[in-house]
Order: structure tokens, then C-alpha cells, then sequence
């Protein structure tokens, strides 16, 4: 009973031994070993303090090297030896080689006596480019690699100020792989870089390369988002419109024929808005390929798709009728086929299909002869306006002045005037609304007479 009680065993291994605490405290510090230093390469990067992961890690993106082998042709790495990103922008930098871009560090010059930067040469295939702005450039890079959004979002819409440091070389070679590789960031992220591959194509044309801008608009034009695939649809206007006929049809009708081909609803999509454009500097073959493409697309199983093409049913006409010639087969092809697509359209069960036929209507007689317009067309869109769907008759309302501009009066008086006057009679206040708008244009194509009010 006079002995102390002993702690628990886990208290006792942690208890310093008798006489350590002293020998602790008299201890030299300058007598103890040093670590030896870690030996570090000039410009190589050291390695982060912090061991913690990114909040962003865990998004599986190519590794380093990747868009370098893909442009010297060098197989990549197997995805089993895919490194972890940290975000969509560093992921795709840090895939490239770091050793030309021009954001590494470089001694500074001085100012001169004016208190600006002096020029240097070398981004812009031989121009003077001030040290200011390499260094701005330099920060929109390093903002490029953020995580934070607001910074990437900063970066990517001044895509093309970054573009016109680097040359046209080296956009060619590094950055349109840089934005390809992006295709899984945030949605206002890739509407920036879809708007700059606007303004790059126009960069790029007199230098050659403008081509190379379809690749990344291709991804995005498999995003779900819709803003995103507008831009897209934007951005491929704006790079065909520098392309020449031999880069239409080498380039641009693949990557269309290629979308509308996929089974994933957003390129599908895509494609029915891009079968326009560039059309009439395609082959007849190929026209005939994009016909037949277009009008699978409107017998699509998915109403979104339906929808979508009968928005394009219009322009998509118009431009194969002006490309093929008067009187040739391919023309005679193209009414053989349209007029009944056209008619089934207006006859679709969904009413977010009918409501874009009235406005195809228009394009139609505007780009087909009188004798087809007034047996096909016009009929369809009398039975539009007396459609059970508001939405519909609203629709016809708003596009029924086109209509009777693109047929003639003498047309008009007999078939549209008739639809017109029950508009203006709707008993839904909004197609009322909607026809007595319109009613100006109206009276100003076809005169007071011709109205029975």
C-alpha cells in the first residue's frame, strides 16, 4: 500500500528515459549534422511545400507530353499512365513543353529614360514586341493555369492578344492544342474560346493554319450546354468564311459529316446547324451527302433534333438552291425531297416542331419557283394558321408578312389574305397582338383592299 501507482504501458513508452530532458536542454545545436541540400537544375521548376492535393484533383487528363507527341506524331502515353490534374487549364499547359513558351523567367532590362520597356524580338516571326508586353502575356498564362474561374475565364478572352505574341507558328503548334484539351471546363469558359476562335481565324488566315482552328470547335461542339454549341456554331462561320474552296471541302465537310454521323444528341444538333454553311462550295456529290444528312436529321427519333433542324429547314435550303444550277437535276433532286420533308414537318406531333415551319415557309418561296411554292408550300402554311396550338398561329402571325412579300400580291390575295384576316380575329389574345403588329407590313405588301376586316 505504500508503492505509487504505475501508468497504463502506452504512457510509459512515451515517458522520457531519466535524465534525457537535461541532456536535451545542455545539447549544442550548432554541433548537430547538416541535411545536405537538395541539388536543383537552373530553370527547372521546385517542387511545392504544401503535399496537399489539389481541391480540383482527381480529373483524369493526359500527362505531360501528350499534345507534344500528338503533334510530331509519337504514340502517347497508355491511360493507365495518365497523371492527375489539378484543373481542365493547368492540365493542358503543363502538357506542354515549357521550354520555348515565352512566360518563363527572363532577366529583366531596364526601363529606359522614357519609363517604358524596351522592345524585343522573336514572338511575332521577327517583329518587336515591348518586355511589356511579354509580361502581360505572361500573367494571362499564368492566369490560364488557375484554378480559380474568374482568372482562366480572364485568360481565355484575350486568347488572341496571347496569339499574336506567340506567332502564328507557335499558336499553330501549341496553343490550338491548348484549347482542344480544354473541352471539359466550365461552360462560360468555352463560349471565350469559342468567341476568340472567331477573331483568331482571321489572324491566322494570311499566315496559313486557319484549318487547324476546327479541331477544338469540334470538341465543344459536343458539349450538352447549348450556349456553348452556339458559339460553336458562331466560331465555324467565321473560319469558313477564310477558307478557300479546296479547305471547304477538305476540312470543314468532313468534320460536319462526322457530327451529324455520331449517336450522341449534341452532335447531331450541331450538325443541323452547320449543313448550311460553306454549301455552295462544295461538289455536287458532296451536296447531295449533306442533303441526304439533313433530311435523316429531320426524321431524327429525338424531338430536340427535329426541332433543331426544322429551325435550319429555311437556310438550309436557300444555300442548296442557290448553289445548284437553274434547271439542273440537282435541283430538281433537291425539291423531289424537300417539298415532302417540308410538308411532314408541318404535320410533326410536336408543336415546338410546327412552330418553326412558317419560317421556313418564307425561305422556301424565296428560293424555289412559283409553280412549287404555291401547290406545296402555301397550303402548308394556311394550315398553320388555323393550327389548334396558339403558340403555332403565333408563329404563322409574325412571319406571314414575309411570306406574302416572298410569293408576290397577285399570290397573296388569293391564299394568305384569307389566313391573315382570321389571325387578326384569333381568340388568343397574343396571336391577336402578334397580327395586328404585323398588320402594317401587311397592308403595305398587299394594299387596304385586299382586307375584309
Amino acid at each position: 500500500g505504500g508503492h505509487l501507482p504505475q501508468p497504463p504501458r502506452s504512457v510509459r513508452a512515451l515517458s522520457p528515459e531519466p535524465g534525457a530532458l537535461a541532456r536535451t536542454l545542455a545539447r549544442d545545436p550548432s554541433a548537430d549534422p547538416k541535411p545536405e541540400p537538395t541539388p536543383h537544375t537552373p530553370g527547372a521548376r521546385r517542387p511545392s511545400p504544401d503535399p496537399r492535393p489539389s481541391p480540383r484533383a482527381g480529373v483524369r487528363g493526359p500527362g505531360p507530353g501528350v499534345a507534344a507527341a500528338r503533334l510530331h506524331g509519337a504514340p502517347a502515353a497508355s491511360a493507365g499512365t495518365r497523371t492527375l490534374s489539378p484543373a481542365p487549364g493547368r492540365r493542358a499547359l503543363d502538357a506542354l513543353d515549357p521550354a520555348p513558351w515565352p512566360w518563363h523567367p527572363r532577366p529583366a532590362p531596364e526601363r529606359s529614360a522614357a519609363g517604358r520597356w524596351p522592345a524585343r524580338r522573336g514572338a511575332m516571326d521577327g517583329d518587336e514586341i515591348p518586355e511589356e508586353e511579354f509580361r502581360a502575356v505572361s500573367l494571362l498564362l499564368e492566369h490560364a493555369r488557375s484554378e480559380e474561374i474568374d482568372k482562366r475565364l480572364q485568360a481565355c478572352k484575350q486568347l488572341e492578344r496571347i496569339a499574336r505574341a506567340l506567332g502564328a507558328e507557335r499558336t499553330r503548334e501549341e496553343l490550338i492544342p491548348f484549347m482542344e484539351q480544354g473541352a471539359d471546363d466550365e461552360e462560360e469558359i468555352l463560349v471565350a474560346i469559342a468567341e476568340q476562335i472567331a477573331k483568331l481565324a482571321a489572324f491566322l488566315a494570311p499566315h496559313g493554319g486557319a484549318e487547324g482552328l476546327l479541331l477544338p470547335l469540334e470538341s465543344f461542339a459536343q458539349i450538352e450546354e447549348g450556349g456553348v454549341r452556339a458559339a460553336v456554331v458562331a466560331a465555324v462561320a467565321a473560319v469558313a468564311e477564310t477558307f478557300d474552296v479546296a479547305k471547304t471541302r477538305e476540312h470543314l465537310y468532313p468534320m460536319v459529316t462526322r457530327l451529324g454521323a455520331k449517336e450522341w444528341l449534341p452532335c447531331r444538333l450541331t450538325a443541323s446547324c452547320l449543313l448550311p454553311i460553306g454549301c455552295a462550295e462544295l461538289t455536287p456529290a458532296q451536296r447531295a451527302e449533306y442533303l441526304g444528312l439533313f433530311l435523316s436529321l429531320c426524321g431524327d427519333d429525338a424531338v430536340m433534333v427535329r426541332r433543331m433542324a426544322a429551325s435550319n429547314f429555311g437556310s438550309f435550303v436557300r444555300a442548296a438552291a442557290a448553289a445548284a444550277a437553274p434547271g439542273s437535276a440537282e435541283l430538281s433532286e433537291l425539291k423531289a425531297k424537300v417539298l415532302p420533308q417540308f410538308k411532314a414537318l408541318g404535320g410533326d406531333e410536336m408543336d415546338s416542331v410546327r412552330i418553326h415551319i412558317c419560317e421556313a415557309a418564307v425561305s422556301l418561296a424565296e428560293g424555289l419557283d412559283r409553280a412549287a411554292v404555291v401547290e406545296q408550300v402555301l397550303p402548308v402554311a394556311v394550315q398553320l394558321s388555323r393550327e389548334g396550338k396558339w403558340r403555332v398561329r403565333w408563329s404563322t402571325a409574325v412571319h406571314l408578312p414575309a411570306l406574302c412579300a416572298a410569293v408576290g400580291p397577285d399570290t397573296a390575295d388569293n391564299t394568305l389574305v384569307p389566313a391573315g384576316t382570321a389571325l387578326l380575329n384569333d381568340p388568343e389574345a397574343e396571336v391577336r397582338a402578334a397580327a395586328v403588329a404585323n398588320a402594317g407590313a401587311l397592308l403595305k405588301t398587299l394594299g387596304q383592299a385586299s382586307f375584309d376586316f
